[in-house]
């Protein structure tokens, strides 16, 4: 069948139709015909939608500003993920292109979804090269594997809202043993969300281990107070009641650590985080036996944790412990 439509044409009716949700009028195809659109009497007027639809904004042009008008005044669009412009790589914009970029999102009320940074897109060392690796760079990236910490950290600083890179990146560092630096994002990524349990939590955690006592224990208490709020919203979290319950252990409060533990592991008895996390508490409030009890169950439940449990400081008591020394090998027989 023979159609007049252009290939912007059909991508902006294809915007449409994605959008549409439960369904669609027929004024969603008349507002894509040649005579709506391609004429410029305005924007494809999307549908609302549960999705974020978004284009990828070098896949319009390198001209950011010309990029920004399709997607907007031709697509009809209010989203737009970020990955290159003006030959350069988003991860690769000055403070002044930043500016701009900015200026021209707001021009035309357009929202970011996410940026496709070029993030561990690279050949690894000592792993066999792929056919599929590029010859040249792609995108306006060309970062080598030894610089992919600082693409990440340039990549968050683009917009210093982002909670999860904040708290995954912070995650990451922990159990990578670079305490300082996972403290300062856990810092970030509470200012980011200041309700967030998960992040205060940890904080606390790592203030204790780089031996800021008094430090730790207000970070605790924040921590526990947080819990508390989100569990009067959310009284079926067992999460919340996990990591709440190692930071009543951690203040002395034995009693209410042992509560919020039980419930935890009646919420999600199968969890093997949960499970794990819970042997923790226990080890902590030193009932040993209990605690190696748990810790088996987390294995049986699945329990992914390798060489962390091998300097898990909630274990500090329990390393010269037979029972604990042969649960190890099963779980990092390294």
């Amino acid at each position: 069948m023979h159609s007049e439509f252009s290939r912007r044409e059909f991508i902006a009716g294809l915007g449409a139709l994605t959008a549409a949700g439960s369904r669609l009028s027929a004024a969603s195809f008349q507002s894509s015909s040649p005579s709506s659109s391609a004429a410029g009497s305005g924007p494809v007027p999307l549908l609302r939608s549960p999705f974020k639809i978004a284009v990828i904004n070098d896949e319009i042009s390198q001209d950011f500003g010309h990029a920004c008008e399709v997607a907007s005044q031709q697509f009809g669009m209010e989203w737009m993920e970020l990955r290159s412009m003006w030959n350069k790589n988003v991860a690769n914009l000055d403070a002044n292109e930043i500016a701009e970029a900015q200026r021209l999102l707001k021009k035309n009320n357009l929202r970011v979804t996410d940026i496709a940074s070029p993030l561990f897109k690279v050949d690894w060392p000592g792993a066999p090269k792929s056919k599929f690796s590029p010859e040249h760079d792609q995108f306006g990236a060309n970062f080598t594997y030894a610089q992919q910490g600082e693409v990440l950290d340039r990549a968050i600083e683009l917009d210093p809202t982002l909670f999860d890179a904040y708290y995954l990146y912070a995650r990451s560092s922990f159990e990578a043993g670079n305490l300082e630096k996972a403290g300062r994002l856990f810092e970030k990524a509470q200012q980011s969300r200041p309700e967030d349990y998960q992040s205060k939590n940890f904080l606390a955690v790592v203030l204790q281990q780089l031996g800021r006592e008094d430090e730790a224990c207000r970070a605790y208490q924040a921590a526990i107070d947080s819990a508390k709020n989100h569990l009067e919203l959310n009284p079926g979290d067992s999460r919340a009641y996990s990591l709440g319950a190692g930071s009543l252990a951690r203040l002395g409060d034995k009693e209410r650590a042992k509560q919020w533990t039980e419930q935890a592991m009646a919420l999600a008895p199968e969890d093997p985080v949960m499970l794990y996390n819970a042997a923790c508490q226990m080890a902590v409030l030193g009932e040993t036996e209990r605690a190696l009890d748990v810790l088996e169950r987390s294995i049986e439940a699945g329990v992914a944790v390798g060489e962390w449990i091998k300097n898990d400081p909630d274990f500090e008591d329990l390393r010269d412990h037979p029972r604990f020394q042969s649960i190890v090998k099963r779980i990092a027989p390294s």
